[in-house]
């Protein structure tokens, strides 16, 4: 009983801390994100406006936005001691890609997101790829 006790509150809890809200300043952020499979990697930049709606998250939230550009899902959000770790469950027709993440807090102007991926596919080996998306606040919107 007393494990099973032990065992329900550390699930209760693991799913409280990856709901810990995360103050970002407002303003306008730049968001750097380097795929690398083989070689160099591609370099995407975009600028998002952090509003004060925005500016209360969590880290699902954050691995979530992470995730999304690569059709994928965060799955098993959990705090760390500088951030959040997670893996990701991604879906692409015959293709399937999985992966693990962490997400890094350095202030509330700066975090960065890095993951390694899979991808499947059928009848050939797995391509492995790193990206790393480096978020810092830039100014004002």
């Amino acid at each position: 009983m007393r494990t099973g006790l032990l065992g329900a509150l550390a699930l209760v809890f693991s799913s409280t801390a990856a709901a810990q809200s995360i103050s970002l300043t407002e303003g306008e952020w730049t968001h750097t994100r380097a795929t690398a499979v083989h070689g160099d990697p591609e370099i995407e930049t975009r600028t998002v406006c952090v509003t004060s709606d925005m500016s209360e998250t969590d880290y699902t939230a954050l691995a979530a936005r992470f995730s999304e550009p690569l059709f994928c899902e965060p799955e098993g959000v959990t705090e760390t001691e500088t951030g959040a770790s997670f893996t990701m469950n991604c879906g692409l027709g015959s293709m399937y890609r999985s992966g693990e993440g962490v997400i890094n807090i350095q202030s509330a102007e700066a975090y960065t997101v890095e993951a390694r991926a899979r991808l499947n596919i059928p009848g050939s080996a797995r391509i492995y790829s790193t990206i790393t998306e480096t978020a810092t606040r830039t100014g004002d919107c």
